[in-house]
C-alpha cells in the first residue's frame, strides 16, 4: 500500500473539527465537553483524546537476497543488476529503482559513465543524491572513480582516485564492499578485510584507516550531532549487547580509537537481539526486538521510544528508520495527548513530494521502518512498517490471552505470536516468558492464579500437567473448528498428544531424533538396553559417545526408560530392580579421565571420528528431510540409523515436539487461545513452519508437501537433497516414532540429577542412591499430589 493510501485510510478516522490524526505535539487536553465525536454504523463515539500507535505492513514485492547491493528510500528500492558481457569482456551494472509494492516496471537509471565504465556500490543521501564507486579499464589497468548525481541525476561531481594509499588498498584486497554517505554528504567505503576510505562532501579523497574486529559485520551510523561511527558487535565480550562504536573523523581522515559500550538497556528481555541505527539529527537509535530506545553516546542512557511488540513488529530486524515528520517530537511515537479541535496544533495539510509519488493532501506517518533479516531473509518477506496515530476511542478493544513458555523456545514464539497479534482483530497474545522450566513448573503447580491462558508444553512433563486436572481437552474445539480437524492432522501426532482419551496438547511442529552405529553388529530392527552397554566392552578401543560421560549415557538412555511415577496413583518405584540395573550398568562404563579431549567444534571433524569408529554412536535431531539425506551421504555407507535402544527391543525413533501447546483448564481466556492454536494449525502457517526450520510440520497435506519438496532451512529454497528415497525413508521411521517423554520435570527431576550425580561421583552406592531418590521423591508426591 503506498502512503496515499495509508494516509486516506487512517484520514477516515480523523477526529472531527479537522483535528489531524498525526497531530505533532503534545497539547493539553481539554474537558471532555471539548472532545468531538464521530459516527460509526449509526452510533456515536466520544473522542478520548489519547493519540495511540498503528502500524501499516507493506511486503516488499523484491526478492533481496539475490541482489547485491540494494538500498530503500521512501516507496522505493534501489539495486545493482550485474552482468557479465563476453564480447566486451567486462562485467557491465546497471542501477534499477522499482516500487516496493512490486507495480510497474522497473526503472533504469544509471548504467556509467562510459561504455567502459561498470559500477561497483553506490548509496543513496539524504537528500536523495547518488553516489557511485566506479571502475574503468585504462591502458591496460584498472582506473578508479567517484561520481555524484543529484536527485533530478545531473553530475555533481566526478573524481578519479589515484592517491597511492587508496591504490595499494586496491592492489592487496577487493576495493570497496559497502558505500554510505552521512547527512553533510561525506562518504566513506568499506572494502574486504575491514579498511575504510574517506572522502568529504566534495569527493576528494582523505585517507585510508583499518577497524577492530574485520570478521564482524559493520555498521555506519549517522548520529547527527552525536557524530558518525562504525559499529559491530564486540567478539571479545561476553553476551550479545556489546558493540564497539568508532568514531569516524572526515575532517582528520581516520576512524578514532574504538569505545565499548553497553546496550543491555535497550532490551525488553535478557535473549532479545538488537539493531544499532542512525537517527541523523535524532542521534543514535537501538531497535530491540520488544522496543526501540534512543541511546545517549556521552552519558549511555537508554530512553524507551516505541513498544514494538504492541504493533505486532520484530525491532531487531529493522535495519533503517525513516522520519518522515521532521517535526513530530520523538518522545511522542508511543502516544500523546492530542490538543483539543480549535487549538490549531499542526492542523495545516502536508504534502508528499518524493519522486514518483503523486502529491497528497494529508498527513504523513510519523515513523517508517524497513525491516529486513540480513541472514535469515528467507524466514519472513522484508516490509515496511508505518507507524500512524488514531484515537485511542477509536481502535476496537481486544482481549488478551496470556501464554507461558521457557526461554528455549522464544525465538520461534515470537514469529508466530506477531503474525497472529497482526491477523487477529478479537485476541492479542502477550508473552510471559520464564527463566527456565522449573520456574515454568512450580508456577503451574502451586500459583493456578499466576497460570496463563495457554502453555508450551514441549519441554514439560505434561502427564504430571494432566494428573493435576491443570489442562483442557482439546477435542470439543477441534470438533467444532472448521479449518483443522482431527483428520487434517497426522495421526502419529494426534495419539502422541492424546491421554485416556483426552486430548490435552497439540504439537505445531516437531522434529524426530535418531541414532547411528558405526558397527554392523546392531541390528537395524530394533535393540536393548543390554545390547547397547555390550556394544560398549566389544569395542574397548572405541568410546561408545563422542562425548562419554556417565550423565550424557543417562540422558540418552532416560529418552526411552519408564517413568517411574504412577501419577494415578502417586506412587513412584525409583527401587525397582530395572532401574537399579539401568543404573549400575551406566556407572560399570569405562570412561575416558580426559574429557577435553573429546571436544570437537565443527560437524564435518565429528562425522569422520565417527566413521572411522573413534565413537561409535551418533545421536542425531532432524528437522528436515534435507537433515536425513545430508547425513546419510556424510556416513558414506560406513554408519546406519538404527534409532534408540529400549527395555524391549523393539524399533523406536522419537518424536521430539518443536512447540507444543495445551489451554489451562480455568483459562480467562480459552476461546482466545484456542484461536491461536486453531491459526498455529492453519494451512497457511503449517507450510510456513516447514520452510522456516522450525520441524515437520504436523498437518498431513504439509507434512506430505515437505517430504517431496523440503526447503533448505536457512534460505527458503528447495533442497538439492529432495528425493523420493529419502521420503519412503521418512515414511518408515514415522512408523515406529515414540513421544520424547522426561522422567520428570521440576523438583523431581532435580531430585533424579542430584541423586544420580552423586552415584556417578562415587560419593553412593546404587543402592545408597535408589533409596535417597526414592524417599525423596516419594515425600514430594505425598505433599504436592
Amino acid at each position: 500500500m503506498r502512503r496515499v493510501t495509508f494516509c486516506r485510510r487512517l484520514a477516515c478516522l480523523a477526529l472531527a473539527g479537522g483535528l489531524l490524526l498525526f497531530a505533532a505535539g503534545c497539547g493539553v487536553s481539554g474537558g471532555t465537553e471539548d472532545r468531538p465525536a464521530v459516527t460509526e454504523g449509526g452510533e456515536e463515539t466520544a473522542l478520548a483524546g489519547e493519540m495511540v500507535p498503528m502500524a501499516e505492513y507493506q511486503e516488499i514485492r523484491l526478492d533481496l537476497k539475490t541482489l547485491d547491493q540494494y538500498a530503500w528510500q521512501g516507496g522505493f528500492i534501489y539495486y545493482l543488476e550485474k552482468a557479465w558481457n563476453e564480447e566486451r569482456e567486462m562485467q557491465e551494472s546497471t542501477l534499477f529503482r522499482t516500487n516496493v509494492d512490486g507495480t510497474g516496471t522497473p526503472e533504469a537509471l544509471y548504467s556509467g559513465a562510459s561504455d567502459k565504465r561498470s559500477v561497483l556500490c553506490f548509496t543513496i543521501g539524504q537528500d536523495q543524491a547518488l553516489y557511485f564507486m566506479e571502475r574503468q579499464a585504462e591502458e591496460g589497468k584498472d582506473a578508479y572513480y567517484l561520481r555524484k548525481l543529484d536527485r533530478d541525476l545531473q553530475e555533481v561531481y566526478q573524481r578519479r582516485i589515484e592517491e597511492e594509499d587508496f591504490l595499494r588498498l586496491v592492489r592487496e584486497t577487493y576495493p570497496v564492499s559497502q558505500m554510505y554517505v552521512d547527512g553533510k554528504g561525506n562518504l566513506l567505503t568499506l572494502a574486504s578485510g575491514g579498511k575504510v576510505c574517506l572522502f568529504d562532501s566534495e569527493g576528494r579523497f582523505l585517507g585510508v584507516d583499518g577497524m577492530e574486529s574485520p570478521e564482524m559485520t559493520h555498521r555506519f551510523v549517522d548520529a547527527g550531532e552525536q557524530g558518525c561511527f562504525l559499529v559491530c558487535q564486540d567478539a571479545a565480550a561476553m553476551g550479545i549487547s556489546t558493540y564497539l562504536f568508532q568514531k569516524v573523523n572526515f575532517a582528520g581522515g581516520r576512524l578514532e580509537e574504538p569505545e565499548r559500550k553497553d546496550l543491555s538497556a535497550a532490551r525488553g528481555q535478557e535473549t532479545e537481539s538488537i539493531a544499532v541505527l542512525g537517527g541523523g539529527s535524532h542521534g543514535v537509535l537501538v531497535s530491540a526486538e520488544s522496543r526501540l530506545c534512543s541511546y545517549d553516546y556521552g552519558t549511555g542512557v537508554c530512553v524507551e521510544l516505541l513498544d514494538w511488540q504492541r504493533l505486532g513488529v520484530d525491532g531487531s530486524i529493522v535495519r533503517q528508520l525513516s522520519f518522515p515528520r521532521e517535526d513530530f517530537p520523538l518522545e511522542n511515537l508511543n502516544g500523546y495527548a492530542a490538543a483539543s479541535a480549535g487549538e490549531g496544533t499542526g492542523q495545516e495539510a502536508l504534502t508528499d513530494n518524493r519522486p514518483g509519488q503523486a502529491a497528497s493532501s494529508g498527513t504523513l506517518p510519523a515513523l517508517e521502518a524497513f525491516c529486513c533479516e540480513e541472514f535469515f531473509s528467507g524466514l519472513e518477506p522484508p516490509e515496511l512498517v508505518r507507524v500512524g496515530y488514531v484515537d485511542k476511542a477509536l481502535v476496537p478493544e481486544r482481549q488478551t490471552v496470556t501464554m507461558g513458555i521457557s526461554f528455549l523456545s522464544t525465538s520461534y514464539m515470537s514469529k508466530l505470536v506477531r503474525r497472529f497479534n497482526r491477523s487477529n482483530k478479537e485476541y492479542t497474545v502477550e508473552i510471559k516468558d520464564y527463566e527456565n522450566m522449573d520456574a515454568f513448573t512450580e508456577e503451574l503447580l502451586f500459583q493456578k492464579e499466576e497460570i496463563p491462558d495457554l502453555l508450551e508444553v514441549g519441554w514439560l512433563d505434561k502427564e504430571m500437567l494432566e494428573k493435576k486436572g491443570l489442562l483442557a481437552d482439546l477435542k470439543p474445539c477441534f470438533e467444532e473448528s472448521g479449518s483443522v480437524g482431527e483428520e487434517d492432522i497426522l495421526e502419529m501426532v494426534w495419539n502422541a498428544c492424546e491421554s485416556d482419551g483426552v486430548l490435552t496438547s497439540m504439537m505445531t511442529s516437531f522434529s524426530i531424533r535418531s541414532l547411528a552405529v558405526s558397527v554392523d553388529t546392531v541390528p537395524r530392527e530394533g535393540w536393548t538396553y543390554d545390547q547397547f552397554f555390550d556394544l560398549a566392552e566389544a569395542c574397548p578401543d572405541s568410546r561408545l559417545l563422542q562425548t562419554y560421560t556417565p550423565t550424557v549415557v543417562w540422558n540418552l538412555l532416560s529418552r526411552t526408560m519408564a517413568s517411574y511415577i504412577d501419577w494415578d496413583e502417586g506412587k513412584c518405584s525409583f527401587d525397582s530392580p530395572e532401574f537399579i540395573h539401568l543404573l549400575e550398568c551406566v556407572g560399570a562404563l569405562d570412561y575416558p579421565e580426559n574429557q577435553v579431549s573429546q571436544t570437537v567444534w565443527y560437524e564435518s571433524e565429528e562425522i569422520e571420528k565417527f566413521i572411522h569408529q573413534e565413537f561409535l554412536v551418533m545421536d542425531s535431531s532432524n528437522y528436515s528431510p534435507n537433515d536425513f539425506s545430508r547425513r546419510f551421504e556424510q556416513y558414506k555407507g560406513k554408519a546406519w540409523e538404527v534409532g534408540y535402544p529400549t527395555q524391549e527391543g523393539e524399533l523406536c525413533y522419537l518424536l521430539h515436539p518443536g512447540i507444543q501447546f495445551s489451554i489451562y483448564e480455568n483459562a480467562s481466556c480459552k476461546e482466545g487461545a484456542w484461536a491461536f492454536l486453531e491459526f498455529a494449525l492453519s494451512e497457511a502457517e503449517q507450510s510456513w513452519y516447514g520452510s522456516e526450520g522450525g520441524g515437520f510440520p504436523v498437518r498431513k497435506e504439509a507434512f506430505e508437501t515437505y517430504l517431496i519438496k523440503p526447503f533448505h532451512p536457512l534460505y527458503n529454497m528447495q533442497s538439492d537433497y529432495s528425493s523420493q528415497e529419502t521420503a519412503e525413508r521418512i515414511r518408515d521411521i514415522a512408523g515406529h516414532l515414540r513421544v520424547e517423554q522426561p522422567i520428570a520435570g521440576g523438583k523431581i527431576a532435580d531430585i533424579i540429577r542430584e541423586e544420580t550425580g552423586a552415584f556417578f561421583a562415587g560419593d553412593k552406592t546404587a543402592e545408597q542412591c535408589v533409596e535417597a531418590m526414592q524417599n525423596r521423591v516419594q515425600l514430594y508426591l505425598d505433599e504436592n499430589f
